[in-house]
């Protein structure tokens, strides 16, 4: 056995800490809301339950539990994704971000720090170091699934049943939107298998056509035919439900209800979390 260790803001474990004390007694419903700026493009369901969501649309206009910010090493929220979501957010993201680098110092490749989202429409705002294209001696994809492990890990550690997260490392980062969503689709699909999660829905979201289309494709190929639509049971324990023909529906909730886990792939933005100080949490692998 070996620990994991995982950052986090103080605020976020004493509004963590407020929100079990109010849901001591709570729905096993998981908390999401797609807004008329966001499309479902496809839907997977897997073992369990566990659902997951393909989106085109804007992040930071999303209601999850949990939403994922692609960082870099300073979280200095500048560009791209994460200049979205700290403007969604509020100064708060960027000055908490600021405070645990100042008292941690660069977040490492593969690790994930967690703050509040200020405005944002989440419990709490994962900011994911994911790697650099030429820059990561040829372990993108590797490091990319670490990553992507490391904010599912968490957000089931806090108990939350949803998240959301755009593709990583696939934008000025410079990886390939294929190996991004190949790598992405992967640690999602190696999650799933485990079970017994509280996490319920995972949405995969992009506002560019071709990388929503690029992780659609991904999970065509990394989920489809591990489980038969109906449920049954296949060898690997997975299940694909084709989405509806109009899936230009919009405000829509795919996959079947229940205690699983669902991921949804998503075009758009992501921006809705708050944090403030600085926790180290430590996991039993």
């Amino acid at each position: 056995y070996g620990t994991q260790s995982y950052v986090c803001s103080p605020s976020v474990l004493i509004n963590w800490m407020k929100w079990k004390q109010h849901c001591s007694v709570r729905s096993r419903k998981s908390r999401l809301i797609l807004s008329e700026a966001n499309t479902t493009v496809a839907s997977y369901s897997l073992c369990d339950g566990l659902q997951v969501l393909v989106c085109q649309g804007d992040i930071t206009k999303l209601d999850a539990d949990a939403l994922v910010n692609a960082a870099n090493e300073d979280l200095d929220h500048g560009g791209g994704v994460a200049a979205a979501l700290s403007k969604a957010g509020g100064p708060q993201v960027q000055k908490e971000s600021r405070a645990l680098v100042k008292q941690i110092g660069k977040i490492p490749t593969g690790e994930v720090i967690v703050t509040t989202g200020g405005d944002l429409n989440c419990k709490i705002l994962l900011h994911a170091v994911g790697p650099v294209g030429g820059k990561s001696g040829g372990r993108e994809r590797a490091l990319l699934e670490k990553t992507v492990q490391s904010a599912l890990d968490l957000a089931e550690m806090f108990e939350l049943e949803s998240i959301a997260m755009p593709c990583i490392s696939s934008g000025v980062f410079g990886v390939p939107v294929t190996v991004c969503s190949e790598a992405i689709v992967t640690a999602i699909k190696k999650f799933g298998g485990e079970g017994g999660r509280s996490l319920g829905r995972i949405i995969l979201i992009d506002n560019r056509g071709e990388v929503v289309r690029a992780m659609q494709e991904a999970c065509d190929q990394l989920l489809q035919g591990m489980n038969t639509r109906n449920g049954t049971p296949s060898d690997s324990g997975f299940q694909v439900d084709a989405f509806a023909q109009d899936n230009t529906a919009r405000g829509a909730t795919a996959g079947a209800p229940g205690d699983g886990v669902h991921l949804e792939i998503i075009q758009g933005t992501i921006e809705t979390q708050q944090v403030r100080n600085l926790y180290t949490i430590h996991k039993l692998l």
